[in-house]
């Protein structure tokens, strides 16, 4: 009786958003668990409510006590995975989450599968048989590749194990589009049941029955016009920019779309510019869902990366750059990960993040590297700070084959003194990831070469050339003149190089600015060149 009672409840909450409402579901499947503590199905639906509540630690002990009435049902287990996901237990909600689906029946398993939210239209889908239970789809959505975990499929599966619980009608489970909205989007800020606020208040469908009219008589059908009475609610996500009408027109309440003569179907979105200051999210399928890129808890930070490639020997070397702002003081860890284009991850790493050449007292970085394959490659770079902090930013890099002849890297835009980033056997180099130059009178960036052809000697001689000019505006515009423009010839052994370049640019006015190092083998005579560009601020 008293889970029957919670149940109505949870309905009149499910009409109104009414916190009372949800208080008192939750008071009914309490005074259920006291009277049966051995029964599973009181235990899970109050750790739902918990959830829905903001309460993850007390959904936690009630999701335990579930799964001690039940230790072989997938229930117990789906409540426990949200209540570790809420507690940002990531790594435990997912092993929970696999458990619960390996012993779901496959219906309701495709629910916790279903990846239609990422899709720019919905449509019917397979997936009965995704590679380690995780859809293809939603591997590809993935917001933070450093981690194992997919945590935007961790926050669809809480929600959908919520929906679970919301929206069942005693051992039925009611899925209509109000499920659909909450899995896509989460609960909403504000539900109208059947009030105005802006909508016509017209709850009624009128059928007038056809005439027909002959040269003689008009003939009448049937009686007058017949009404037909209908509930409507209206979800809000005020801050996605979504108001969705729903229609129960057979009173069963089961809710439907807002039928349209101009699609198929109604299609809620969240608007493209939503999320615009909400690190914490991801807008994923066009808009068609909205879910968390961060665990829950865990507050974003800014982080700013990029990528650079060398070519050594018959290879190419991906090097990674992490920056986060912090002092001395600040311990940092960074991460990242580099990712094929069929799902492989080819490298995982972490690394604590030390000073900056560019800005020792307010930066902090790191640096990872890996040869890699050609291909097309997504790389994944994060920094975790205390106080909960974490950053992501998310790059994709293409890795061609290694040309014959004349080979060179990229031309990166460094900071420091570059007489400091050169040992007797190596060279530790780091972008400059604003690339703006202020307070100095030189730019400098850094590049390498392979395949210079060598001399009988054992000697390599070649030239390079760089140029400034002014930097195109667009796409369709081309660079400006040249401003300045510089040649040397550089002898050395051995078929690799490391070159830094460096350019007086003190005469040069304040604006973005495009530098270009062409590059000739004196001996093999091939070519090779590279581009970057950069800002001169005022001083």
């Amino acid at each position: 009786m008293w889970s029957d009672l919670g149940a109505e409840w949870k309905n009149d909450w499910l009409l109104t958003t009414d916190r009372e409402s949800l208080d008192e579901a939750l008071r009914c499947y309490a005074q259920a668990t006291t009277l049966a503590p051995d029964s599973s199905g009181p235990w899970c639906a109050a750790s739902a409510l918990l959830l829905l509540q903001g309460r993850p630690q007390d959904a936690y002990r009630a999701a335990l006590k579930a799964r001690r009435a039940d230790l072989a049902g997938f229930e117990p287990l789906l409540v426990l995975a949200a209540s570790f996901y809420r507690l940002s237990v990531v790594a435990y909600a997912d092993s929970a989450f696999r458990m619960a689906r390996a012993r779901m029946p496959a219906e309701l398993r495709q629910r916790l599968d279903d990846d239609s939210p990422l899709r720019p239209f919905a449509v019917d889908t397979d997936t009965s048989n995704p590679k380690d239970g995780e859809p293809w789809l939603w591997r590809d959505a993935d917001p933070d590749l450093t981690t194992p975990e997919n945590e935007a499929l961790l926050d669809y599966r809480t929600r959908v194990t919520l929906a679970f619980f919301l929206f069942r009608d005693r051992d039925a489970l009611r899925w209509d589009a109000r499920a659909d909205l909450f899995v896509r989007f989460g609960p909403p800020d504000a539900i109208d049941y059947n009030g105005p606020a802006g909508w016509d208040t017209e709850l009624e469908i009128t059928y007038v029955r056809q005439k027909e009219l002959t040269h003689e008589t008009q003939i009448d059908y049937g009686p007058g016009p017949h009404r037909y009475t209908f509930n409507r609610q209206v979800w809000k996500y005020a801050s996605l920019g979504i108001n969705v009408a729903l229609y129960d027109f057979r009173l069963t309440h089961t809710y439907e779309l807002t039928p349209s003569l101009e699609r198929d179907r109604y299609d809620p979105r969240a608007k493209a510019d939503s999320l615009d200051s909400r690190e914490e999210l991801v807008r994923l399928g066009a808009g068609r869902g909205v879910f968390r890129a961060l665990a829950p808890g865990v507050t974003p930070m800014q982080v700013e990366g990029t990528i650079s490639r060398f070519v050594v020997g018959d290879s190419t070397l991906v090097q990674a750059h992490v920056a986060a702002a912090g002092g001395t003081a600040d311990s940092m860890v960074g991460a990242w990960a580099i990712v094929a284009s069929d799902g492989t991850v080819l490298k995982r790493e972490t690394a604590q993040l030390s000073l900056s050449a560019c800005d020792p007292s307010a930066e902090r970085v790191a640096t990872f590297a890996m040869t890699a394959p050609p291909g097309e490659f997504r790389i994944d770079l994060a920094v975790s700070a205390r106080g909960g902090r974490r950053g992501v930013v998310r790059l994709r890099s293409n890795v061609e084959p290694v040309p014959p002849g004349l080979a060179m890297s990229d031309l990166v835009l460094v900071c420091g003194d570059a007489s400091l980033a050169t040992s007797y056997d190596a060279v530790r180099i780091e972008p400059n990831l604003s690339r703006r130059v202020a307070n100095s009178k030189t730019v400098t960036a850094y590049y390498e070469l392979d395949h210079l052809v060598t001399a009988p000697n054992g000697e390599t001689r070649f030239s390079f050339r760089y140029t400034i000019r002014r930097a195109a505006q667009s796409d369709d515009e081309a660079p400006g003149r040249v401003l300045i423009d510089a040649s040397r010839e550089e002898r050395s052994t051995g078929t690799h190089r490391r070159q830094f370049v460096s350019a007086n640019i003190a005469s040069l006015p304040s604006g973005r600015y495009e530098l270009q190092v062409e590059v000739r083998d004196l001996i093999g005579g091939s070519t090779a060149s590279g581009t970057t560009e950069f800002v001169k601020a005022r001083h």
